[in-house]
């Protein structure tokens, strides 16, 4: 290697007259060559750039994670508000669809007095008859809604309280 070194010296050396090849070679190696750096310190500044990569890398994932977590809040806070927002409009809708509770207070209220009287007018013993049939026969459940469907299905089949012969009138 020292051949082609010299040999390289010497080419330039001729290219610049008035100065030798050892000149040249002491005046390269003092100003050029310590521009560059060495192995050694190229190997820092790249494992050094590499660090800064990784930590810029590092933060960005960390923000972008970040972002989709306040993104995904957003999205549930949006999905609640929605179906809050339905059933509000679905509690609407069933107000709207169910009957009001003053006609339910009524046919109750008429239960209730129904059940006071004395005498029961569910239907007359028999067609000839019209005297109204003692409250005995007529009991009514104790439960609202119970005796409301009871007295319904009495005033349907017609039967009377006294019958006892279970017939109701027609045939199912």
């Amino acid at each position: 290697m020292s051949s082609r070194g010299a040999c390289r010296w010497s080419a330039i050396a001729r290219c610049l007259p008035g100065r030798t090849d050892n000149e040249i070679k002491n005046y390269w190696r003092t100003h050029f060559k310590k521009a560059r750096p060495s192995r050694r310190a190229r190997a820092q500044l790249l494992h050094q750039y590499q660090l800064q990569q990784q930590e810029q890398r590092r933060q960005y994932l960390q923000s972008l994670q970040l972002l989709q977590q306040q993104q995904q809040q957003q999205q549930e806070m949006l999905l609640q508000q929605q179906n809050q927002q339905q059933l509000v409009v679905k509690q609407q809708q069933l107000e709207q669809q169910s009957p009001p509770e003053s006609d339910h207070q009524a046919v109750m209220a008429m239960m209730d007095s129904l059940q006071s009287t004395a005498e029961c007018y569910c239907s007359p013993v028999s067609p000839m008859m019209s005297v109204p049939v003692p409250e005995q026969c007529c009991a009514l459940p104790a439960d609202d809604d119970a005796m409301l469907w009871d007295s319904l299905w009495r005033l349907v089949d017609g039967e009377g309280c006294g019958d006892g012969d279970g017939s109701s009138g027609g045939e199912y």
